[in-house]
């Protein structure tokens, strides 16, 4: 992280923007965490925008699109200019065709293809077919990419939810918030079980897909995790410039030190390409690990699979 931590909280009463929306029943309280977190991603220059401007902008034809496909092809052709129409609407198309009946299944295929973009094989003017590659994401120059936060966008699939925060790297939805009220008692628990496998992931499963993480905060805690996992792997992002405040989970100003490190834009593409690992790959990546390892205790611990030091998986990272 680059961002250092703002003393001056700024979380007054005065940058409540309260609006009356019964159709929406969001609750007051909550609001104000919803609210503070719009001002703190307009702060970090993300475009910053409500469902109901999405839907009335024309961005979707209906609820059940999760991805955002005019932005997504206009950011395609941003960042790999010049290639035919066709290519970029496959490039598409194969997001749209991840399997949607596992979502685990398809959401690692999906990160893979994020990492790796879309490659084809198209014949050059002598007939003579070569690789041409999509990538969805600019990796090596984060301002070259579409930063979105909508708030309260309602997604129908199984059921119509509307989730407190999305927000979309090139028009594709990577990152999930929910949030509870600081006031009354409300728990983290409460936000991931909303978030969880009888709830969000059963209801509106398609947009889990294509998600890298997700978030909970009550604003007194907030913590990040991925999607199906337990709450007690959801883990706070710590203050290098403070090591200290690991001993003070409650300190004031926790939630703005996480939206400004985690999301801003280098340390969020960081994130998603670096640190989001599947178990799947971990045997391969492990004797990897092994062979790159000249630490006795180090290769110990990898292959006893201890995880708490975290040696193992330093190693494992530092493969990437």
């Amino acid at each position: 992280s680059n961002t250092k931590f703002k003393k001056n909280s700024g979380y007054s009463s005065s940058k409540i923007n309260v609006r009356e929306n019964q159709s929406m029943k969001i609750d007051l309280n909550e609001k104000f965490v919803e609210d503070n977190a719009h001002q703190l991603f307009d702060d970090l220059e993300y475009e910053t925008t409500t469902g109901s401007q999405i839907d009335s902008n024309g961005e979707r034809q209906n609820t059940g699109d999760v991805i955002l496909e005019k932005r997504l092809l206009h950011n395609l052709e941003k960042i790999n200019p010049g290639l035919p129409h066709d290519l970029y609407l496959e490039a598409i198309s194969k997001l749209h065709s991840m399997p949607k009946n596992d979502i685990m299944v398809g959401n690692r295929n999906f990160h893979k293809l994020l990492l790796d973009g879309f490659i084809k094989n198209i014949p050059d003017k002598n007939g003579k077919e070569i690789p041409v590659e999509i990538n969805y994401v600019d990796w090596k120059t984060p301002k070259n990419n579409d930063f979105l936060t909508v708030r309260q966008l309602t997604i129908g699939q199984h059921e119509e939810r509307i989730p407190d925060h999305v927000i979309f790297l090139n028009g594709i939805p990577i990152v999930i918030i929910e949030y509870k009220s600081p006031f009354g008692g409300a728990k983290l628990q409460e936000a991931h079980d909303q978030l969880g496998k009888t709830r969000y992931q059963r209801e509106i499963p398609k947009l889990f897909c294509y998600n890298a993480f997700t978030v909970i905060s009550n604003w007194k805690f907030t913590k990040y995790g991925t999607f199906e996992s337990p709450l007690e792997f959801f883990f706070n992002w710590f203050d290098k410039d403070d090591p200290g405040s690991e001993s003070e989970p409650e300190r004031t100003g926790r939630f703005e030190l996480f939206i400004n490190d985690v999301f801003e834009k280098e340390n969020l593409l960081n994130i998603i390409s670096f640190f989001i690992e599947y178990e799947d790959d971990y045997r391969k990546k492990k004797e990897k690990a092994l062979e790159e390892c000249d630490d006795e205790d180090e290769k110990q611990d990898i292959r006893d699979g201890k995880t708490a030091a975290g040696r193992w998986l330093k190693n494992i990272l530092n493969i990437k």
